[in-house]
This record gives structure tokens, C-alpha cells and sequence, in this order.
């Protein structure tokens, strides 16, 4: 199954392409372009979603696992500060107490993409050293001694 990637500016890869993404009434709003538009209304417990089309069909799903591979998913971090502020709009930086522990280039990379290798797309650098690729799943850190580089696997 191909996955939904959601990142920080309101950018998404979506299994038929690159998308826009937003926060409205509740409901995440995914705009495909001509592919049309639909909102994506999640349960409380943030595991199942109801999308509907803006013009009609409704669809259901579950999430299989979360970007950070646990059975839960966190939308602040554990003080209660958001992980990404203002949403993901307007380049929205990774919340300041989240953050805090990570180097310059974490930071930069965290929820920022939809990045391409060797013109290869989408990949994604995700909570707790997640890699998403094409190729399958990966893990990525901070290189310990050169500043701006990363090391994955």
C-alpha cells in the first residue's frame, strides 16, 4: 500500500501524486488538484478516518501504523507544545520544546519534503529516525562530526 505523507508547508505525496494539505473545521483538507479535493475527518483516537470527496463519493480507512511506528499517535509533544506549529503553513518550525535535543540539520530535515533521491520521490525524514523511500523503510541521524550531514540506512 502506498502511504499518504504529510509535511510540514501544507505539502503532501499522496499515492497518485504531489498535493496540498490544510487544517479546516476539523477535518485535514487534501487537495489533488484535477484529482479533486477531499477531507480527511479522523476518530478521536486519531486510528480510523472517513474521507469524503468534496463533491460526493465517501470512503474509510485505518492507519496501518504511524510515522513513528508506534500503535498511538501524538499530536503535541509530551509538555503539551505542539510538534509542528501553525499547523505546517507558512514553513511551520518543529515545536521548540520537541526540538530542543535535536541538531541544526534534524531539525531543518524533521517533517520537511517531500524529498527526491537520484530523482527518486517521495522520501521522507520522519519522527524517531524513520526513513520513508521508496525502496522500503530506512533510518536516518545526524552525522556525529560533520554539521550539515546526514547518515542513512
Amino acid at each position: 500500500a502506498q502511504p499518504l505523507l504529510f509535511y510540514r508547508s501544507g505539502r503532501a505525496h499522496t499515492p497518485w501524486g504531489s498535493a496540498t494539505w490544510g487544517l479546516a473545521s476539523g477535518t485535514v483538507t487534501l487537495n489533488m488538484g484535477k484529482c479533486q479535493v477531499w477531507q480527511l475527518r479522523f476518530s478521536s483516537a486519531l486510528r480510523e478516518f472517513t474521507a469524503t470527496k468534496l463533491r460526493g463519493d465517501v470512503t474509510h480507512g485505518k492507519l496501518v501504523q504511524f510515522a513513528d511506528g508506534s500503535t498511538g499517535l501524538a499530536a503535541e509533544d509530551t509538555d503539551g507544545s505542539p510538534l509542528v506549529e501553525n499547523g505546517g503553513k507558512d514553513g511551520g518550525q518543529i515545536g521548540a520544546s520537541f526540538g530542543a535535543d535535536l541538531s541544526p540539520i534534524e531539525r531543518r530535515l524533521l517533517g520537511s519534503g517531500p524529498w527526491a533521491w537520484l530523482g527518486v520521490t517521495p522520501m521522507g525524514f520522519l519522527r524517531a529516525q524513520r526513513l520513508y523511500t521508496p525502496w522500503g523503510p530506512g533510518v536516518w541521524r545526524a552525522h556525529p562530526h560533520k554539521p550539515s550531514t546526514i547518515v542513512a540506512e
